[in-house]
């Protein structure tokens, strides 16, 4: 397919695992918010692969990060620091930084924080026009425009009216191992829909499940809990089970459903992993 101007996608796209790589970057992900030292490390590595500008912008933040920056001197500092800041964000080489997250206030470290991606099914194929944006089922072709060596955490959110051929392409993408956070969004999911896509082997990098407003049979819930490559997930929101979760919008499930779906999460031999189980509240 011939590039076009309106088309986001590299030139050469950004591979979404590589483990040195990934492994440095989970290092300035979980390190103390004060310390420099994993991402100056990270800047030393993405200098040494052709990312001279990500490796300055990391460098310059954690200057600007560093100290209050108090006093006359410091303050024209931080002018400076946060000029230079901006003009490499405008840089053509982290443009696509810029198009996922406009706001300082969404990176640290010079790294982007979290990044949400929106599935969408009825996206046309052909060129990509929004980072934020990655579908249809025939084109879930996210490294192709997501850099995803300049942020910590993607949180994929699914449409409404996501259909089980959308899951099950979903499935299959090997990049989903970089997905940390799965957030259905107000989907109204037929019973099995989920159990298949929580079948996919790309599952290691979830970390949490959002059920959030999503209308999930209770069988699915359990299916992503239980889901054997998603061996680090270790917080589940439930929100509010009693009224979200159901197996059909017409037919509310028994309170002993309820009952029998916490008592299997909970009771499960990965339950001491969770951190976590959300707001979860059961009606009796």
């Amino acid at each position: 397919m011939p590039r076009q101007p309106t088309d986001k996608r590299f030139v050469t796209p950004i591979p979404a695992l590589y483990p040195e790589r990934d492994a440095l970057l989970d290092a300035v992900r979980v390190a103390d918010r004060q310390d420099t030292l994993p991402a100056l490390v990270y800047a030393d590595w993405q200098d040494e692969h052709d990312q001279p500008e990500h490796a300055e912008l990391i460098r310059v933040m954690c200057e600007f990060e560093a100290e209050a920056m108090q006093g006359r001197e410091k303050k024209a500092r931080r002018t400076e620091l946060v000029a230079r800041i901006r003009d490499l964000l405008k840089s053509r080489a982290l443009r696509p930084m810029r198009d996922l997250k406009s706001n300082l206030l969404d990176y640290h470290h010079g790294i982007i924080d979290a990044v949400y991606i929106d599935i969408e099914l009825d996206l046309p194929i052909g060129p990509v026009r929004d980072r934020n944006l990655c579908g249809p089922p025939e084109q879930l072709d996210l490294p192709s425009y997501a850099p995803f060596d300049k942020f910590h955490e993607l949180v994929l959110r699914l449409p409404g009216n996501a259909t089980s051929e959308l899951l099950d392409a979903l499935g299959n993408q090997p990049w989903l191992q970089r997905m940390n956070v799965f957030w259905p969004r107000g989907l109204l999911v037929e019973p099995g829909q989920l159990v298949t896509f929580a079948n996919s082997p790309f599952l290691s990098g979830l970390r949490r499940f959002d059920v959030g407003l999503a209308c999930i049979p209770i069988d699915d819930v359990v299916a992503i809990h239980l889901a054997k490559s998603a061996k680090n997930l270790h917080e589940i929101d439930l929100f509010d089970l009693e009224r979200r979760v159901c197996a059909r919008r017409s037919k509310k499930p028994s309170p002993e459903a309820y009952l029998d779906a916490i008592t299997q999460i909970v009771s499960s031999p990965l339950a001491a992993r969770f951190t976590s189980f959300g707001n979860a509240s059961i009606s009796l």
